[in-house]
């Protein structure tokens, strides 16, 4: 029962990386 736990805020983390890349992006062509 620990791996889930340990894995949810990894996934998160990617989660709110690709939303952040996404978001660069989305600037850069504002740009």
């Amino acid at each position: 029962m620990q791996t889930p736990v340990l894995k949810a805020p990894i996934v998160q983390a990617n989660l709110v990386s690709k939303q952040v890349s996404t978001n660069q992006e989305h600037l850069t062509i504002l740009n």
